[in-house]
């Protein structure tokens, strides 16, 4: 939502307080946009790697440190 709802990096805000380029989706400068990709392709790949390098990885991790009632009943049965 913040993509596109908050004003862009390097936009010049009325009040100076306002939050911009909230978690980075516009490029990692709050004082300018990214411009080696387009804003939406830019906003999808972070958007995939964080899926790949962070979620998978550590819902894998969780899945196999915790099981599920189930598989803990037919561990301990």
């Amino acid at each position: 939502m913040a993509f596109f709802l908050l004003p862009k990096a390097g936009e010049v805000l009325a009040d100076p307080n306002l939050p911009r380029n909230v978690n980075d989706v516009l490029g990692m400068d709050d004082a300018l946009p990214q411009t080696w990709m387009s804003a939406e392709l830019y906003l999808v790949t972070w958007m995939a790697l964080l899926i790949i390098l962070v979620y998978l990885p550590t819902h894998f991790l969780l899945q196999k440190i915790c099981p599920t009632p189930e598989q803990a009943a037919a561990k301990h049965a």
